[in-house]
């Protein structure tokens, strides 16, 4: 078994924790040490020691998660080319878009023009958030001067106006997916509501981390 981990969060963390990095970490590393010609493709690393398979940073510079939307395009440019050449040079039996994947803004082009790999898999997802996860280190996400608060004006307006386009290329990701796994019930109504096949959604079950 070989599987592709793409995207596999914008931190590949093992060490400082926080919520979402958890997930996608133990996720992959976990299946990873039971198929050790997987591959994890990430924004940067944060591990203890070499890993028997191979992890990809694409953002190696990076030192503090960035979630500013400027940054969010940067990283799916990046990860759409280095998860298309992995594609296109090695068979892979599954890829597994772990996350981040928000709901209706998330969107992955390697799902919406595959044709080879049938076993798409996402998740795990979870509802819109309706406030601030306190997990991930918010420095860096909002800048602190005049010219950079124009910048974030400029962003939120942009993000309004390209948000349809977005929620069409959401819902074509996951119209594509094989499985689809969310963290629960109501997550899994949001999708259904959306038009997504519920045979193919899977809630985890209690308990399950």
């Amino acid at each position: 078994m070989k599987i592709l981990f793409s995207p596999c969060h914008y931190i590949y963390d093992e060490i400082a924790g926080g919520s979402e990095p958890s997930w996608a970490f133990n996720i992959a590393d976990r299946i990873s040490k039971i198929y050790p010609k997987s591959v994890v493709v990430t924004g940067f690393k944060n591990v203890l020691g070499k890993k028997k398979y191979k992890i990809i940073e694409i953002q190696p510079s990076k030192k503090n998660i960035d979630l500013s939307i400027k940054n969010a395009v940067i990283f799916n440019i990046k990860n759409f080319i280095a998860t298309k050449k992995l594609l296109t040079k090695n068979k892979f039996d599954i890829l597994h878009h772990v996350l981040p994947f928000s709901i209706n803004n998330t969107f992955n082009l390697n799902f919406i023009f595959n044709k080879k790999n049938k076993n798409l898999i996402i998740g795990p997802i979870q509802s819109p958030l309706t406030y601030k996860d306190l997990d991930i280190n918010l420095s860096d996400i909002r800048s602190k001067t005049a010219g950079d608060n124009f910048a974030k004006i400029l962003s939120n307006f942009l993000y309004f106006l390209f948000q349809p386009v977005l929620k069409v290329l959401s819902n074509l990701t996951l119209k594509k997916a094989k499985a689809v796994v969310v963290i629960n019930q109501h997550t899994k109504n949001i999708l259904i509501k959306n038009g997504i096949n519920p045979k193919k959604i899977y809630v985890i079950p209690p308990g399950v981390d």
